[in-house]
């Protein structure tokens, strides 16, 4: 390998006068007074506000669009009672490693599966059958697919046109 002697050596200068400042930051630069802004008051909102106050960071302002906290976490009253309204599902609930699971496990909460997403699947006499085992089939084939079609245009690149190309 052919040596440049001069980027060498520029480079040795340059790295000679910039050492103390390249390598002796131990310490936190100081950053001096900063003002944070949080933009919603749901849990992730008041949970970054308490965090930074628990931290002496106390010059925040928390910005919430409605009228309330608590962001999905919201009750309504309806016939005499107040009815959850928001964050009120387990996500991804058939799922082993869901905290939440075992939080369900203990409390025996009534409930049912739902499905939140734009996919159902319906079986020969049209009942919905969309749960995640399927949806997670459905995925790993989809992927398989466009791996397989990407592997088929890799070995056989589409053949020259016969028509004219426009300039």
């Amino acid at each position: 390998m052919k040596c440049n002697w001069k980027i060498f050596l520029t480079c040795s200068v340059v790295l000679t006068i910039l050492q103390p400042q390249l390598f002796s930051a131990h310490r936190a630069p100081e950053l001096g007074k900063k003002k944070v802004l949080i933009l919603g008051a749901g849990s992730a909102g008041i949970t970054a506000a308490k965090t930074l106050y628990d931290q002496g960071i106390t010059d925040f302002l928390v910005l919430e669009a409605q009228d309330y906290i608590g962001g999905r976490i919201k009750q309504e009253p309806f016939a005499g009672m107040k009815v959850e309204e928001g964050a009120n599902w387990i996500h991804f609930q058939e799922e082993d490693d869901n905290p939440l699971n075992s939080l369900n496990e203990k409390y025996h909460l009534a409930g049912h599966l739902s499905n939140y997403s734009n996919v159902c699947m319906r079986d020969d006499f049209g009942k919905d059958i969309t749960d995640l085992k399927t949806f997670k089939l459905w995925d790993k084939t989809t992927d398989e697919l466009f791996e397989w079609a990407e592997a088929r245009d890799a070995q056989d690149p589409p053949q020259r046109t016969c028509l004219p190309l426009l300039p």
